[in-house]
């Protein structure tokens, strides 16, 4: 048989609508890495937010947070990290052009949240835990760490000279993600252009000397399109968004909810084997 290393998303791919890995997809998932295939979690998530995964999992794999903007070596000593952060100069730049057409901001540094105008509403996306330190500032004041990226609410109209100042303005270093528009905000995402679940998967891959043709990856999200697209064979749960799945190779029957990551992993590992 062969051995494949398995990246997989956290949220609307293994976890459930409560968050939570289900018995039977922790059970399974343990089994694989027994049979000798290794599971790397790829996640938008901050490291704080998917250690707990990570560790209920018993992985020794590399750990990529930040979709791609961190890759931490967790419980593989012999790994190098890698950090792609956003300069602290260009930071700067994007709050002072922003700054008045800013519904909220924030962003994460290991158990650190730095906030502008924090919204109630929007707190499960902070990933907090016991030990986050929540600092609410301005993102311009100096002394702050650089972010691997940002998650943006800008008031519009202003969301157009937004994009185009992100484009234009920020050396030719940052891209952003769109998460969607209403009549009041447009929500980003802005990261490096280095950045990505595909390049980080590729990277452990590379790191644990599997062959690209033996990548498999499951995701649903917008952020999930590269992981899939690098894969030799990227499969999107029934529950993905229309773009990821346009780019994969195989749908899910079942949904996030139905445990449809490790239902289709199952019969894909046994006609591998047969």
């Amino acid at each position: 048989m062969k051995k494949y290393l398995i990246g997989i998303d956290l949220d609307g791919t293994t976890l459930n609508a409560a968050s939570e890995i289900s018995t039977e997809t922790l059970a399974y998932l343990k089994y694989v890495v027994k049979q000798g295939h290794k599971i790397v979690i790829a996640t938008g998530r901050p490291y704080r937010g998917c250690r707990e995964f990570y560790d209920a999992l018993d992985l020794d794999t590399p750990l990529i947070c930040d979709n791609g903007s961190s890759i931490y070596k967790a419980n593989d000593p012999l790994f190098e990290p890698v950090y792609l952060k956003i300069k602290k100069s260009i930071i700067d730049k994007i709050f002072k052009f922003s700054k008045d057409h800013i519904e909220t901001a924030f962003y994460s540094v290991e158990d650190q949240l730095f906030v502008f105008r924090p919204q109630e509403r929007l707190s499960f996306l902070y990933h907090l835990n016991h030990n986050t330190l929540i600092t609410e500032t301005p993102f311009d004041k100096p002394g702050l760490p650089e972010p691997y990226g940002i998650m943006m609410a800008i008031r519009r109209p202003f969301d157009l000279p937004f994009e185009s100042f992100l484009e234009f303005e920020t050396e030719g270093l940052l891209t952003f993600r769109s998460w969607g528009k209403d009549m009041n905000n447009a929500v980003y995402e802005v990261y490096q252009k280095r950045a990505s679940k595909g390049d980080a998967i590729l990277h452990v891959a590379s790191y644990l000397g599997i062959p690209r043709e033996n990548i498999i990856t499951f995701g649903d999200g917008l952020n999930d399109v590269e992981l899939l697209k690098v894969a030799h064979h990227g499969v999107a749960m029934k529950n993905a968004v229309i773009e990821t799945k346009e780019v994969s190779d195989a749908i899910t029957e079942f949904d996030n909810h139905e445990n449809g990551l490790i239902k289709y992993l199952d019969e894909y590992l046994k006609k591998d084997a047969s």
